[in-house]
């Protein structure tokens, strides 16, 4: 009888230290996982910019039709997951792409409207598209004149600034974005 307590009692201690390993291993892996979610989020890039037909440009003429870019490049070395919602919630921000023109006598700038007719998401769950290794797409890609409540950009110094932030399991990583441009 007392070599049987003492086999049960070998086995739950055995048992114990067998369900603490893998609990330690669990949170040394969630641990892993989360630091490789972050070095991945700082190995994304966005871009914002602005063209006249298909060139990057900065300076354009009076009566051009601006074109406004966003694009998303994957420079980690790993595919990376981009969701419907993630596009989404940057549109639904209030300076997402909103262009404004400096006013040099005050030191401060007018909001003059956005290069897209501003629209709610669909609350759809799409699956992710997976951007490769080196990958770049253009999320966004809007003409001044796609909104028809924009009137034409006078000559002067204008600009567009916006933040996109991504959710990533417990984590959240921001990119500040900027184009200056000029119409002459």
């Amino acid at each position: 009888m007392r070599k049987i307590k003492f086999i049960i009692a070998f086995l739950v201690i055995i048992g114990t230290m067998i369900y603490s390993c893998q609990k330690d291993n669990d949170s040394f892996s969630n641990g892993f996982d989360d630091a490789q979610t972050l070095i991945q989020l700082s190995q994304i890039d966005f871009e914002v910019f602005t063209m006249e037909d298909n060139v990057v440009k900065n300076s354009f003429n009076a009566g051009t039709d601006v074109i406004f870019v966003l694009k998303l490049i994957n420079r980690s070395k790993t595919g990376f997951e981009w969701y419907y919602g993630d596009g989404c919630g940057a549109q639904q921000q209030e300076d997402y792409f909103l262009v404004k023109k400096k006013n040099n006598t005050e030191g401060s700038a007018i909001p003059l409207g956005k290069p897209y007719i501003p629209a709610m998401c669909l609350a759809i769950n799409l699956p992710p598209r997976i951007l490769e290794p080196g990958e770049e797409i253009i999320l966004a890609r809007d003409r001044w004149s796609d909104n028809p409540d924009n009137i034409e950009l006078s000559p002067g110094e204008y600009f567009t600034e916006f933040t996109i932030t991504i959710d990533r399991k417990n984590y959240q990583y921001s990119w500040d974005l900027r184009a200056d441009f000029i119409i002459h």
